[in-house]
């Protein structure tokens, strides 16, 4: 009876708390780091290191923190997506962000100061994440933040390209694009996933079948006008995977082979013009001129 008694007093605690702190997180915390520490200390501090170890005495007190948990990691996905957009594909950089290769002379003992902002944002997100949220949300959650981070990459290069040249602009696009590859690659995780949309492009043509044939959308048989517009115009569900870890692999290989390109024209550039000038002028060169 006193462990009812207990239990019943633990079980009404929790539900008071739950009402006044749930509010709280849903409409004060709005940054994203914060949301994924209070995800980490329920999910690792409280549930796994107290509630599991000392079971049914805190089992009441088990279901509050699972509720806040979920509540929580609903309202970090949200936060993150807003986080994504706000901070890596509206992100806009400033001169000295830019200023490659100048960049690369400053103090080398602080390695992550040297990297782009929104490579820098992508791994901090990635990290928080990963510790505290399932792996089907992560999985979602990383693809989209890592094709906004190569996005954002891909512009920053070609700003670099207009302000200063194309050499430099390709090899800050593949010093990056590595260490998004190498500072992926701990991550236990599939960072492919399923998209699914509906193809409505056969609407379009449906309707105007419609429009064309409006006498015989009365008509009493298999030709009618109405039932092909219904059968041809239905959307069509297709399926699309996105895989962001081969997405940063095949435009790392764009970027090498650019690099490539664009070293060896400018190499090979002077013994072009030398010998289209001898070919012009018929005359053979000489040792000193070779």
């Amino acid at each position: 009876a006193v462990v009812s008694t207990q239990s019943t007093g633990l079980e009404s605690l929790s539900s008071t708390l739950y009402d006044y702190f749930r509010p709280m997180l849903i409409q004060n915390v709005h940054r994203f780091e914060l949301l994924a520490d209070i995800c980490s200390v329920l999910k690792n501090d409280v549930l796994e290191d107290q509630v599991n170890i000392k079971g049914e005495c805190l089992e009441a007190f088990g279901l509050l923190a699972v509720q806040m948990l979920e509540d929580a990691q609903e309202r970090l996905s949200y936060r993150t997506q807003a986080y994504i957009q706000s901070d890596i594909t509206q992100f806009s950089p400033s001169a000295g962000d830019l200023a490659y290769p100048e960049k690369l002379s400053e103090d080398l003992s602080n390695q992550y100061g040297m990297w782009y902002p929104t490579v820098r944002r992508t791994l901090i997100c990635l990290s928080k994440l990963y510790r505290c949220t399932h792996k089907n949300v992560f999985e979602s959650l990383a693809q989209e933040c890592l094709s906004a981070c190569i996005d954002s990459l891909k512009i920053a290069a070609l700003s670099i390209c207009e302000n200063g040249s194309l050499l430099d602009s390709q090899l800050f696009l593949i010093k990056h694009l590595l260490i998004l590859r190498e500072q992926i690659a701990p991550f236990d995780v599939n960072f492919a996933v399923s998209e699914v949309s509906l193809d409505f492009s056969n609407l379009k043509i449906a309707a105007s079948d419609l429009i064309t044939n409006k006498s015989r959308v009365f008509a009493l048989n298999s030709n009618n006008a109405l039932l092909e517009f219904i059968f041809q115009g239905a959307p069509q569900l297709t399926k699309k995977l996105l895989d962001s870890k081969k997405d940063v692999d095949i435009n790392l290989k764009e970027a090498c082979t650019d690099f490539i390109t664009t070293a060896a024209t400018m190499l090979s550039s002077p013994i072009n013009a030398f010998l289209a000038t001898i070919e012009t002028s018929g005359t053979t060169p000489t040792m000193e001129q070779c």
